[in-house]
């Protein structure tokens, strides 16, 4: 098991940095392109979740990912921030139209990850991404 942790301010351009950083990591590790792709876009989402609804009227703040990886078996992505949380309880994962103006960050996520979990605890608010990768599609697997 590898596990790296990379953090910094949640702001659009350092926000979209980390997420790069973390495919860039996960690339020494997995083969698939369309993978990593995928991989990208959850992170791009995630993260923009957390410069646009974590940190409200100004303040600063942080955002985490943590990228947890089993050789030919999964890649586990937290994100993380200390910020406002959302409600998870009101929280839906169904498409939110054609018409509507936010929404499809989460609805994303759950059709790109193999596995979703989220929610609060203790100041941290956390969406963890599973992504299950069969054994040829890691670098140096037999």
């Amino acid at each position: 098991m590898e596990e790296y942790f990379l953090r910094t301010m949640a702001a659009p351009h350092q926000a979209r940095k980390l997420s790069k950083t973390a495919v860039f990591l996960l690339r020494q590790y997995l083969l698939d392109e369309e993978l990593l792709h995928d991989i990208d876009l959850a992170l791009c989402e995630a993260c923009f979740n957390v410069v646009m609804h974590a940190y409200p009227d100004g303040r600063l703040g942080d955002v985490e990912i943590a990228v947890r990886l089993e050789p030919e078996g999964f890649v586990e992505l937290r994100v993380a921030d200390w910020g406002r949380g959302l409600d998870w309880e009101r929280v839906r994962f169904e498409n939110p139209g054609a018409s509507a103006e936010s929404g499809r960050g989460l609805f994303i996520l759950r059709k790109l990850a193999d596995a979703l979990e989220y929610g609060s605890a203790e100041g941290k608010n956390q969406v963890v991404i599973r992504k299950n990768i069969g054994s040829s599609a890691w670098k140096n697997s037999a």
